[in-house]
């Protein structure tokens, strides 16, 4: 099983999100900053290093959020979603289409990959 982590990130009331890029079932869809861990790393370590890779930002991790399996059509992962803020850096769209810092109730109106669908609806209650 892929276990990948990400990372809720909060600043001024506002989430950061991520569109992806093509390729995968999630192609060009919404999605919280994180990705795949490796096999020497927590899963801690992991949401940081993918935001470090991907968006040129150190993180803080605080708590795990969410943590649940999920099944695409290609495969079973199991998700692990912490609370985090920016310790060090502005976010940049080095590896996603482009990235939005957005109010719960806008993303309210984005859709997102099916399961980040599932902290949305936690976040925007």
């Amino acid at each position: 099983m892929t276990e990948v982590s990400a990372a809720i990130i909060e600043k001024d009331g506002r989430f950061l999100i991520c569109r992806r890029g093509g390729g995968g079932s999630c192609a060009h869809q919404w999605e919280f900053p994180g990705g795949k861990r490796e096999a020497h790393e927590s899963a801690e370590t992991c949401a940081m290093r993918e935001c470090r890779e991907e968006l040129g930002i150190e993180i803080n991790v605080y708590i795990l959020y969410d943590e649940f399996e999920w099944e695409y059509p290609e495969r079973k992962i199991r998700f692990h979603f912490f609370t985090a803020d920016i310790a060090k850096g502005a976010p940049k769209a080095t590896e996603h289409e482009e990235i939005r810092w957005v109010t719960a109730a806008e993303l309210a109106e984005i859709p997102m990959c099916p399961a980040d669908e599932r902290v949305k609806a936690r976040l925007i209650k």
